[in-house]
């Protein structure tokens, strides 16, 4: 039994790679692992799977620490707002910016179903804004700001409004297991 466990989660953020993600941090739960990182680089992706996955790993019965070793884009950002201690390469960067859906191709919508999608898009950004003001201390309103204005955040930046504690490479304990996330069903 290791007190540590690491991963890799590199993707999208899909129903798949956090229902993944939390089956394995599970896993590391009953081995009465105490110490879980997670590295991420993710351009975004589905809103309900980040929530999913902030709200399981957030109350985790460990220290949980996330680390972004490239891009924390979008609903990364509250993949990323899960660990107690955060943390960034110096060659990364964060993107806040607002919800998006998208539609298949010849997909009917009416107007009731067009305003519900928009309605839970706002909603989205309300719950995302709060998840930022209580880890981090921002005001909803600056979150809000941030998210219309599409901001992109360095590292330096980043820890100037306490997203994370530290600019610092990603270096593993020497013969560690990194355990890599699928982020999409095999084929």
């Amino acid at each position: 039994m290791s007190d540590k466990a690491y991963f890799q989660y590199f993707g999208d953020i899909t129903k798949f790679g956090m229902f993944a993600l939390m089956q394995l941090v599970s896993m590391q739960f009953q081995k009465n692992c105490t110490d879980i990182h997670i590295n991420i680089s993710s351009k975004g992706g589905c809103n309900l799977s980040a929530l999913t996955a902030y709200n399981f790993l957030r109350n985790a019965p460990c220290n949980i620490t996330t680390h972004n070793i490239g891009y924390c884009d979008s609903a990364a950002n509250i993949l990323f707002l899960s660990g107690k201690e955060r943390k960034a390469s110096p060659c990364s960067r964060f993107v806040v910016h607002s919800s998006k859906t998208s539609f298949s191709k010849d997909t009917p919508r009416t107007s009731l179903e067009l305003l519900e999608l928009s309605k839970g898009l706002n909603y989205d950004e309300e719950m995302f804004s709060k998840i930022f003001n209580e880890i981090i201390g921002i005001e909803e309103q600056t979150v809000r700001n941030w998210m219309c204005a599409g901001h992109v955040f360095s590292p330096t930046e980043a820890q100037s409004v306490g997203m994370i504690s530290a600019i610092e490479n990603f270096v593993p304990a020497l013969g560690a297991e990194i355990i890599f996330i699928n982020t999409e069903l095999p084929k």
